[in-house]
């Protein structure tokens, strides 16, 4: 109809606009492998749209239980942390055994 009334555009006028900032909105983290002789604690931070404070987000703890050999024998816990709440998401316990024979392992 518009091309027989030879109307080429329509001005539409528009009351209101949304504009949504950029976000991640989910990620996965799988700790494969974690060693060392040494406990020690590795924290995530993130950093929310528009804001300037980093906040911990997520941590990875190794606690070596003090014997093995080659290194890597101990407790590897991941967590995330929403406010004031730690939740463990992952742990991983590797241990070592006494072996009088290594026929048949």
């Amino acid at each position: 109809f518009m091309q027989i009334a030879r109307i080429n555009s329509v001005d539409v006028g528009v009351g209101s606009s949304v504009r949504k900032a950029p976000a991640l909105v989910q990620s996965t983290f799988k700790v494969t492998k974690v060693s060392g002789y040494w406990n020690k604690t590795m924290t995530l931070y993130g950093t929310q749209f528009g804001q300037t404070k980093a906040k911990p987000l997520m941590t990875i703890s190794y606690n070596y239980n003090g014997y093995g050999d080659p290194k890597g024998y101990g407790t590897t816990t991941v967590s995330t942390i929403n406010g004031s709440t730690t939740t463990v998401v992952q742990k991983q316990v590797c241990t070592t055994s006494t072996v009088d024979n290594f026929n048949n392992l």
